[in-house]
């Protein structure tokens, strides 16, 4: 029932926008495409959300390689610090 009205709603918002990329002319209808119009319309929002997508795209790759083991410079960066601690400092850790 849920998954029947769900799917009802997602094509008729499909309709609506894609009505919405045609302007009315005098002559005929031209098209829009849709990154056009949210250009147009929401500029801030679009950057918003390409920033956004920018910043979740990059922090994903992070995520991955530092999971899969294959950011060794971060625990390089960490031993030269406890290194360069003992060293000048005489901190023991």
């Amino acid at each position: 029932m849920f998954r029947t009205k769900f799917i009802t709603l997602l094509i008729f918002n499909g309709l609506f926008v894609w009505i919405n990329c045609f302007n009315q002319t005098t002559s005929s209808l031209s098209y829009q495409s849709p990154a056009d119009w949210a250009w147009n319309e929401h500029r801030a929002w679009t950057i918003v959300f390409i920033g956004w997508l920018s910043i979740s795209g990059l922090l994903n790759i992070y995520f991955i390689l530092n999971y899969c083991g294959l950011l060794i410079l971060k625990k390089k960066l960490i031993e030269n610090l406890i290194k360069y601690q003992i060293k000048n400092f005489g901190i023991q850790t």
